[in-house]
C-alpha cells in the first residue's frame, strides 16, 4: 500500500528546532502505518530539495538563525526520514489549493486522482485537517475541483484507508465474509459501542460498520439497500461483486439494532446465511432475516 507526501506541509514560519516535536511525530506515524498497513510514502522527485521548515537536508543551509547550529545527530535524523520516502512522483497531474494552479504538486495530483490518502507534517494549524480541498489539473490539461483524505496524526480510522485487499479476489464471501480481523481491531480497540445511548450507538455502528465491511472487500449497493428501506428503518448492504469476483455475488447487510458491531450476511438470492460480528464470530441462519435482491 502508498501514500503520497503532501509536500506543500514542509513549509513553517517556525523552524526545526521548534518542529521538533512534530516532525518525530510524523516519523512515528510513517513508521506505524509501514509496520501496520505496509504503507510506503511516495514523494515529488526534488524532496531533497525542499527545505523542511527552512532547512535544507540536503546541504544543511537554513533560513531559520536558530537551526544554524543543528546538531549532527539532528541532521542525520532528518536525512535519515527523508531516505524513509520514495521520491519518484514528477509532472501531470497536479493539484493545487488555488484555481489558478499556482504552487502545483505533482504528489498531491496522484494521490487525488488515484484516490490515495496524503501524508502531512502538521506543523501549521492549516494541514491539521482530515481532507484537503483545491483544484486537480488531469492530463489532458483540464482543471476541475478535488479533494482528498489527508493523514496527519496516529488514529485507528487512518488503517482503514490501508485494507490490502489484493487477496480478496479469492475468497469465498460466504465463508470468509470478515476476513481482516486484524486490522478491524487496530480500527476499533477504542472503541465502545455498548456504553452509549441508542441514538450514539446507531451513529457509530454506521459509521464503523462501513469502515469495518470496506477493509474486508465489501462495497456499498446503494440500489439493494434502498430496495429493502422501510418506513423507520435505516439499512446499509454491502454488495462483494466488486472485489469477491472468483465467487458469486453475497450481500452483507449491517445490524443497526445489536449492542455491537455486526452483520448479517446473505447469498446472491437474498437468502440469509448467518450473522457475523466485526471479529467474524459466526450464527446460525434465521428465518425472515433475507433480503430482497430485485
Amino acid at each position: 500500500m502508498i501514500a503520497y507526501l503532501n509536500d506543500w506541509s514542509l513549509a513553517s514560519a517556525k523552524g526545526v528546532r521548534e518542529n521538533w516535536g512534530k516532525i518525530q511525530l510524523f516519523a512515528d506515524l510513517m513508521k506505524e502505518l509501514a509496520q501496520k498497513c505496509g504503507v510506503e510514502v511516495h514523494a515529488p522527485s526534488n524532496l531533497w530539495q525542499i527545505p523542511l521548515a527552512g532547512f535544507n537536508v540536503t546541504t544543511g543551509e537554513t533560513v531559520i538563525e536558530n537551526d544554524k547550529k543543528l546538531s549532527t545527530e539532528n541532521k542525520n535524523y532528518l536525512r535519515s526520514l527523508f531516505h524513509k520516502m520514495h521520491g519518484d512522483v514528477t509532472g501531470l497531474p497536479y493539484f493545487s489549493e488555488k484555481n489558478d494552479m499556482s504552487n502545483p504538486s505533482s504528489s498531491m495530483g496522484r494521490a487525488v486522482t488515484e484516490n490515495i490518502p496524503a501524508l502531512s507534517f502538521c506543523f501549521d494549524d492549516c494541514y491539521a485537517i482530515d481532507r484537503i480541498d483545491g483544484w486537480q489539473q488531469g492530463m489532458d490539461g483540464t482543471v476541475s475541483e478535488g479533494s482528498v483524505v489527508n493523514i496527519y496524526e496516529k488514529k485507528a480510522e487512518n488503517y482503514s484507508f490501508f485494507a490490502d485487499l489484493t487477496c480478496v479476489k479469492h475468497l469465498d464471501p460466504l465463508k470468509t465474509p470478515l476476513w481482516n480481523t486484524a486490522l478491524a481491531e487496530e480500527l476499533l480497540k477504542d472503541v465502545d459501542f455498548v456504553k452509549v445511548d441508542t441514538k450514539r450507538r446507531q451513529s457509530m455502528l454506521i459509521e464503523y460498520g462501513r469502515k469495518v465491511a470496506e477493509m474486508n472487500g465489501w462495497c456499498y449497493d446503494e440500489k439493494i439497500t434502498k430496495l429493502n428501506q422501510n418506513p423507520g428503518q435505516l439499512r446499509y448492504i454491502f454488495s462483494s461483486t466488486d472485489n469477491f469476483t472468483d465467487h458469486p455475488t453475497a450481500y452483507l447487510s449491517l445490524d443497526l439494532e445489536g449492542p455491537d458491531l455486526g452483520y448479517e450476511l446473505c447469498n446472491k438470492n437474498g437468502e440469509h446465511q448467518g450473522e457475523y460480528s466485526w471479529k467474524g464470530d459466526h450464527k446460525d441462519p434465521k428465518d425472515h432475516h433475507g433480503i430482497k435482491v430485485r
